[in-house]
């Protein structure tokens, strides 16, 4: 369609013309951007450019103007671009004789209630924990990045401040141990406390900071059951839903004041919007593609081993696709309408991203150094990916004062038979998983079963690049994309044995309703998985839980970093005592050792 198209006929006409608001939509973004990067301190002025000049090393606000300006000058240079060059793609977004997407089956308003349930009960289980006390990676963002940390002065042994400020939550990344887009919500969180109670900036609340993790964990629920509904009758999305509110692994993850909740939030928003854009080519499916893909990276890098298996998968799909069309007009009207509209959602997002993350990136490569811990792929830490994932546990095995794991029967007896319940219901979880992977497999739509394939292998991709590449540590809970799949594939499962069961019941006793057969299997169901499997066999995540009333130590290297409960940290020599309460004072620490 023409530019002169687009602005001929009546306002009513314009106004129904999707392609008139795309352009109102790029006019707006460039012109907000244009403005923005006319208006910031540029690389070239200032101490950035200064310190550019003379070969200084950059400060966090660096990272910011020097590749947070480039990159989003391209960003705006390629929208426009490409917003100029609308009148020739547009019609093979729209082409003639392209079918019609086919909706899924909706929520009904019975569906809804429940589901709003689910997301009360979730969180009411999460709300308990959201003063808790501040864990080791969760204060390590916390104080370089988020907060800041006070210190004790060596030559007077008064007690300092050491604030941070946005340019170490936007661009900041010196120890790789900061989720931007966590750290810039949370620090948003965190000046509206102090601006609403007054609180002095040297505290904070681990509930403000907790609070955006936290709704990005109870929208991952919500938009778990709408990803599970766009290849699984509605009842299979509830059931997915339901699962999420109580895996320990969910409810841990969504909130702490780290970044996962937010790839729990992208990863199921990324793969439904992948299976409804390549069942219809919507707009906003593809859209919600990459704009998950994008929140899941911005939130933790290391989702890039499912994002970036996920994109060529969808690519392969399309080049598969595009390989079969065999001359039939509308499957070639279809294949050119979502590469079109595909290529056009992913340079927008990438450009936007890119925007935003490389500042982070490029100040953690700058500064990075050897991480120190290696990978070492024992069977324990296979048992440990599986209790994770299966319950949300990781148990301490038995061993000796030189690390080595005590023989298996004593591991039996101290471990499992110490929980049975806890290891039934978690090895009850593989057969259900199994049986959703053979309901998954019979899916009509080939895509589908590609797509569960590529998310079911990407963990064992970051595995071998941990094992055989960087040899870093890789916990269980940097795979946590993993869970979205396998919430899907129990979903499944569950929802297939309950089906069998009831009609053996129903069979056995016509006298009683299926529905009510079925909704008294599926409440014992969930009852024995909360449970057994579920966060209610978690003594971690108990929600009779005491308020927090003494410090929390983390050491690293030689200093003791200690939260205390009224919001404040402060970081001291090791050989000191930890004081209970936080000082005000201490007396001059002893010298540093000389090289």
């Amino acid at each position: 369609m023409s530019f002169k198209a687009i602005w001929s006929g009546s306002w009513r006409e314009r106004f129904r013309n999707p392609h008139f608001w795309f352009m109102v939509a790029v006019v707006a973004f460039v012109t907000v951007a244009l403005v923005i990067l006319r208006k910031m301190e540029h690389p070239w002025e200032g101490m950035t450019g200064k310190r550019i000049r003379d070969d200084r090393p950059w400060v966090e606000v660096d990272f910011g103007r020097f590749f947070g300006f480039w990159f989003g000058l391209g960003a705006t240079i390629l929208i426009a671009l490409i917003g100029l060059s609308s009148g020739w793609w547009w019609k093979l977004a729209y082409p003639a004789g392209a079918s019609r997407p086919v909706d899924r089956e909706r929520f009904s308003r019975g569906a809804k209630v429940v589901l709003a349930l689910i997301l009360v009960f979730a969180g009411w289980v999460r709300g308990q924990h959201l003063d808790r006390f501040i864990l080791r990676d969760e204060q390590d963002t916390l104080r370089y990045h988020l907060h800041g940390y006070h210190q004790q002065d060596r030559e007077t042994g008064e007690i300092q401040f050491l604030a941070t400020d946005w340019p170490d939550a936007a661009f900041g990344n010196r120890h790789g141990n900061n989720p931007v887009l966590m750290t810039v919500l949370s620090r948003a969180s965190l000046e509206a406390w102090w601006k609403l109670t007054g609180a002095p900036r040297d505290r904070y609340s681990a509930v403000a900071i907790r609070l955006p993790g936290y709704l990005a964990g109870l929208a991952s629920i919500l938009v778990m059951a709408w990803c599970v509904a766009g290849f699984a009758p509605v009842r299979v999305a509830l059931i997915a839903a339901a699962v999420a509110a109580i895996h320990s692994l969910h409810v841990d993850y969504s909130i702490q004041a780290r970044g996962y909740a937010y790839v729990l939030l992208g990863t199921p928003l990324a793969f439904g919007g992948a299976i409804r854009a390549l069942n219809g080519g919507r707009w906003r499916h593809w859209a919600c593609l990459v704009g998950g893909s994008a929140i899941s990276l911005y939130g933790y890098l290391g989702s890039l081993f499912f994002v970036g298996p996920f994109a060529l998968a969808v690519f392969g799909v399309l080049f598969v696709r595009w390989r079969g069309l065999n001359g039939d007009l509308q499957s070639i009207a279809n294949w050119k309408r979502d590469v079109a509209r595909l290529l056009v959602t992913g340079l927008i997002g990438v450009s936007i991203y890119l925007t935003f993350a490389v500042p982070p990136l490029m100040s953690f490569w700058v500064n990075r150094e050897d991480f120190p811990g290696s990978i070492h792929m024992e069977w324990t830490w296979w048992m440990a990916l599986w209790t994770d994932f299966a319950g949300g546990r990781i148990f301490k095995l038995p061993a000796n004062g030189a690390g080595v794991i005590a023989p298996w029967p004593e591991v039996f007896r101290e471990v499992v038979l110490s929980e049975p319940l806890v290891w039934l219901g978690m090895l009850a979880v593989v057969p259900v998983v199994v049986v959703g992977f053979r309901e998954m497999w019979k899916h009509p739509r080939r895509e589908v079963r590609w797509l569960f394939i590529v998310a079911l292998l990407t963990p064992f991709v970051q595995t071998a690049v941990h094992r055989w590449v960087s040899h870093m540590v890789l916990f269980a809970f940097y795979l946590i994309y993993w869970l979205i799949p396998l919430i899907a594939l129990f979903a499944l499962g569950l929802d297939r044995l309950l089906t069998k069961t009831t009609d053996a019941i129903a069979g056995r006793k016509p006298s009683v309703s299926q529905a009510k057969i079925r909704a008294g299997l599926t409440g014992v169901s969930f009852l024995l998985l909360y449970w057994t499997a579920g966060v209610g066999s978690n003594p971690y995540l108990a929600i009779a839980r005491p308020p927090e009333t003494k410090p929390t130590v983390h050491l690293r290297s030689v200093f003791n970093w200690i939260s205390y409960p009224d919001g404040r940290i402060l970081k001291l020599d090791n050989v000191l005592p930890v004081p209970d309460t936080f000082p005000e004072s201490l007396p001059p620490p002893p010298p540093l050792p000389k090289d």
